[in-house]
């Protein structure tokens, strides 16, 4: 797997798939790791590796949406994340070794980036 992101509920999907049939998949993650996708990997309860110089992004949800009446935008927001979301993939990222910086950085919407043997111990305390 390697993606530059993608949407929440996709994200959900594979991760209840993957883990109500963890001894029917062996995943392997590449090059670009980001967003939905490295959750995926924190999240899946299955084989898995990392191949190396790959690079993994952290950092919270970004949602954008547009209210549009007969074709006409009447207004939108972007960046809207609930509490309890927040506090999930803040909770998620600090389970697994970020830093209390980054988890501040994080909050504060930006990407923290994460390569090489960090980034493999950072899976390995995925592994429960």
């Amino acid at each position: 797997m390697s993606s530059e992101g993608g949407l929440i509920s996709v994200e959900e999907m594979i991760v209840h798939i993957v883990n109500d049939n963890p001894d029917k998949f062996r995943f392997v993650f590449m090059d670009c790791i980001f967003s939905c996708a490295f959750n995926i990997l924190l999240r899946i309860q299955c084989d898995k590796q990392v191949l190396d110089h790959s690079l993994a992004m952290a950092h919270l949800p970004r949602i954008s949406s547009e209210v549009s009446l007969n074709g006409t935008v009447l207004g939108g927001y972007s960046n809207y994340m609930s509490k309890s979301t927040v506090k999930y993939y803040t909770d998620l990222y600090s389970s697994v070794g970020l830093t209390d910086q980054e988890i501040i950085d994080i909050k504060g919407e930006a990407d923290v980036y994460i390569r090489g043997r960090r980034l493999n111990k950072i899976v390995n305390n995925s592994i429960k």
